[in-house]
């Protein structure tokens, strides 16, 4: 299938300058913090607020990028939403609840595009984290039941029933992620009978695993994928591994000390990992307040950051969106939700002249002509922050075959031996 690679790469001058990256608000902002934000039909929801830009909703708002609007369907009747999803293209939520808008659904309901409808009778405790694993919907939370089997904090729902997973655990379920095909269960458990595992397991197919004898001391908040690891972030303060570390497949190992405090969120934007938190500080001296930006070996700041917590972020419309219980973002007046966005510095028409590619739209074989004659190495970093495509060098009139990957949004990283650059590659 033909594909179109739209690119425009350039070394020399090439850079994602982030001294010129900023917050903005959106609109007059929210009435609380959200719990948790996804994308769903090309517009940013958000949950657990009562009120966006000064319209009245309840706990479901939407936002479109310049204005914010009710979703289209009610909120719970009462309690809370703490997680979302899209599965199959419906919008899930879960939290906890007994019925949304009136429909009955215990913890746990799809949006049918008209009204809410239950999943297999939902669960008998709160949902904190979900997700997508081998085409199945994988909860987990603090509930030992779901559509009736018996599931101990985790349950898996096939688009038609209800099933456990092994023993589950011993203690709530916080984060989930897939990794290396694999999928990853964090929280505050300390046990899946009758094996003990620390805060951390893997499924195996048919039952948990710990991670080898490497062990976190602590809660595990969130998971992330970031340049071929799996990284976590929580309560634990392990060896050299404060508040966030990522498994290499054999050990844990750290960020250059971590931080100072809790890690609530992480999130893979323009080729960096985003920390959000309860820290002022990193573990080196560094200010950072609440959120901090990581490249594989070295932190930076996103501005000034906030004046309170960062709990989630969410990417939507080329800007990252966090959340949390500030008020002010770098400076800018911004009530518990801002959008960072780190603008290329290029003058394009002076990058054309620098370097050009063909053919443009392509089938991903492409061709580089560079005014400079320095070689430069290529990779190709996927949204995950997972290393797709490697080439020793790109020098003048060279080409790389890219046909391979599928579809998506893409980071190319040049590097020579005095600097390093970043931009994105969509590949159609």
């Amino acid at each position: 299938m033909l594909k179109h690679l739209l690119i425009i790469i350039l070394f020399s001058v090439l850079a994602i300058n982030n001294s010129n990256a900023q917050w903005t608000a959106c609109g007059s902002g929210l009435d609380n913090s959200p719990s948790d934000m996804v994308v769903f039909n090309n517009e940013l929801i958000v949950c657990n607020t009562d009120s966006a830009g000064g319209i009245g909703v309840n706990q479901l708002a939407k936002w479109n990028g310049t204005s914010w609007s009710a979703f289209g369907g009610s909120g719970p009747d009462v309690g809370g939403i703490k997680t979302m999803i899209v599965y199959n293209n419906n919008l899930v939520v879960a939290g906890y609840f007994a019925a949304m808008d009136g429909y009955p659904a215990n913890c746990i309901a799809m949006w049918n595009g008209t009204s809410w409808d239950s999943l297999g009778g939902g669960l008998n405790g709160i949902v904190y984290s979900m997700t997508i694993f081998n085409g199945d919907l994988i909860v987990g939370g603090n509930f030992y039941y779901a559509g009736g089997v018996n599931a101990d904090k985790v349950a898996r729902w096939n688009g038609t029933s209800w099933s456990a997973m092994d023993a589950g655990f011993d203690a709530p379920v916080n984060a989930l992620a897939v990794y290396n095909s694999e999928l990853y269960a964090g929280g505050i458990f300390i046990r899946s009978v009758p094996d003990t595992m620390y805060y951390i397991a893997k499924w195996n197919g048919t039952d948990w695993d710990a991670l080898g004898n490497d062990e976190l001391n602590g809660e595990v908040y969130t998971l992330e994928t970031y340049n071929g690891s799996l990284y976590a972030g929580g309560d634990f303060d392990y060896d050299s591994v404060n508040y966030i570390g990522y498994w290499n497949g054999t050990v844990w190992k750290g960020c250059d000390g971590g931080t100072n405090d809790w890690v609530y969120d992480l999130a893979v934007y323009g080729g960096e990992l985003y920390v959000g938190g309860y820290f002022d500080a990193l573990y080196n001296g560094a200010t950072a307040n609440y959120i901090a930006r990581w490249n594989g070996s070295a932190w930076a700041q996103c501005g000034s950051g906030m004046n309170d917590e960062v709990d989630c972020f969410e990417l939507y419309n080329g800007k990252l969106y966090a959340s949390g219980y500030f008020d002010n973002a770098d400076g800018i007046p911004a009530r518990y939700i801002a959008g960072w966005e780190v603008p290329s510095a290029i003058d394009e028409n002076y990058s054309d002249e620098l370097v050009s590619v063909f053919p443009n739209p392509s089938d991903g074989k492409i061709n580089f002509n560079l005014a400079s004659s320095v070689p430069v190495a290529f990779e190709i970093f996927n949204s995950l922050g997972e290393k797709v495509f490697t080439s020793a060098t790109i020098k003048n009139n060279s080409s790389v075959d890219l046909s391979a990957l599928p579809s998506g949004i893409y980071f190319a990283q040049l590097s020579s031996k005095d600097s390093q650059a970043w931009k994105k590659i969509v590949i159609q």
